[in-house]
């Protein structure tokens, strides 16, 4: 009789235990799957940031390559017509030229990452909501 109600007792502990674990399982699916659709969602939201961002890389490093091949071309021009013009004016006022030039273009990337990262920044806030 008392082993009886032993057996009775582990079948039931047993077929807790079973779905328990069933439970367990179908939780850690289910966040599981959620975790996978957050990072699609963030990984889509990251994606034009990431594009605009090398845009914009492309675009200085476009713009600083123009300036110099003007440098380097007002350069052989001064040789070429054999004006003997002081090298260290030519080359102060051209890497100001340059640098005021580029120092713009930087702003401009830097607002850029700035309002990119306040929209990630954003968007991860509304999502934490």
């Amino acid at each position: 009789m008392s082993l009886s109600r032993v057996n009775t007792k582990l079948e039931k502990l047993e077929d807790e235990m079973v779905r328990m674990k069933a439970e367990v399982h179908a939780e850690f699916s289910y966040s599981v799957k959620l975790i996978k659709d957050d990072l699609i969602r963030i990984e889509n939201r990251i994606e034009p940031c990431e594009k605009k961002t090398d845009e914009n890389k492309e675009e200085v490093f476009g713009s600083v390559t123009i300036k110099l091949d003007d440098f380097a071309t007002k350069l052989q021009d001064c040789n070429q017509r054999d004006a003997t013009p002081q090298w260290s004016d030519i080359v102060s006022r051209e890497v100001d030229s340059k640098m005021a030039t580029v120092a713009t273009d930087m702003l401009t990337v830097q607002e850029s990452l700035e309002k990119t990262k306040l929209l990630i920044q954003e968007q991860k806030d509304r999502e934490q909501s």
